[in-house]
């Protein structure tokens, strides 16, 4: 996952980290999740394809994720975080995430 930290031009210097976890692919309910992408002047409906985190995971919106599960295998950006909690305390992250193309 890349960090980000800012030089003295205020641009940003990028950095590699890299660590595994176990995680969960999976494509969110299409009737209660989904959005609608406007294309071409013609609506189609979205459905994010998701990655579920443990709590322990450092994750940040622009993340790269890499995987080798089978049918999810590639990279994948970080657009949306959505902390999940238990009684007391975050227990995973849902991250909505996009392929990045090659």
């Amino acid at each position: 996952m890349p960090g980000t930290s800012v030089n003295e031009y205020g641009q940003p210097i990028y950095t590699e980290t890299s660590a595994s976890y176990q995680c969960r692919f999976f494509k969110k309910d299409k009737f209660r999740q989904s959005g609608v992408l406007i294309s071409s002047d013609i609506p189609h409906l979205v459905v994010p394809l998701s990655v579920m985190l443990p709590s322990d995971v450092d994750i940040k919106k622009e993340d790269r994720i890499s995987t080798t599960t089978e049918g999810y295998a590639g990279d994948y950006t970080v657009f949306d975080i959505i902390p999940i909690y238990g009684r007391a305390a975050i227990h995973h992250y849902v991250a909505n995430i996009v392929k990045v193309e090659p």
